[in-house]
């Protein structure tokens, strides 16, 4: 028997907490209990709080995953659509597709091109300031307080991400200082650094691993 074979016939029972120690592993932890969020609220603090009220504490290497939406809503990037006056071209297309006009109109004034366009089927794919091809310029209405508001992408994910980023490190720094333990990290003399954080479209101090995700139908 070959060492790949002995690998192959192991079984759980064999495995010990010392041999899974140090096993690489990915995890993937929530984070519960935050409100709903709104303008100007320090999203950021409240993430570290929440994480650490949980007992999961932002940790050295870990990397923080924030929806688009609850930073839009932070940034104060909603719309009420009572105050969009929709062009004839928006009214046209909206009619064709059975849309609200004023959110066609906002979908076109958020992107820089129509990448596709079918009002029969509703459809209309766009380019957004940021470069990024998507349905409807990014913007959303599901989720969001009030009728008719509708959440805009952030104006600038990576600096969305960018300033999370101290806010987070800010956080952390902050609850150590009531810590005998340190948080570890490979700069000598800086703490709170080793946390990377992706903002949907944004992000800071990480390399992207997967820019594109395809579905297979089975």
């Amino acid at each position: 028997m070959g060492a790949s074979d002995s690998l192959t016939t192991k079984h759980l029972g064999d495995i010990t907490p010392d041999m899974t120690n140090n096993v690489p592993q990915v995890r993937f932890i929530g984070v519960v209990g935050l409100p709903e969020i709104a303008e100007h609220d320090d999203l950021a603090t409240m993430i570290v709080n929440a994480a650490n009220a949980q007992g999961t504490p932002l940790e050295h290497g870990d990397i923080l995953v924030v929806t688009q939406k609850v930073v839009s809503k932070a940034e104060g990037r909603t719309v009420d659509l009572s105050t969009v006056d929709p062009s004839d071209f928006a009214r046209r297309f909206a009619k064709s597709a059975g849309r609200d006009s004023r959110l066609v109109e906002l979908v076109l004034r958020e992107s820089v091109a129509v990448v596709k366009m079918e009002p029969e089927r509703g459809i209309l794919i766009t380019e957004t300031r940021h470069g990024f091809v998507c349905a409807n310029s990014g913007i959303d209405s599901s989720n969001v307080d009030g009728e008719g508001v509708v959440t805009l992408l952030p104006e600038d994910p990576d600096r969305s991400a960018q300033q999370m980023m101290e806010r987070v490190k800010a956080g952390r720094n902050s609850a150590n200082s009531q810590s005998s333990s340190p948080i570890p990290s490979d700069e000598p003399g800086e703490r709170a650094t080793s946390t990377s954080l992706l903002v949907s479209r944004g992000w800071s101090r990480s390399s992207i691993i997967v820019d594109r995700l395809t579905y297979m139908p089975r």
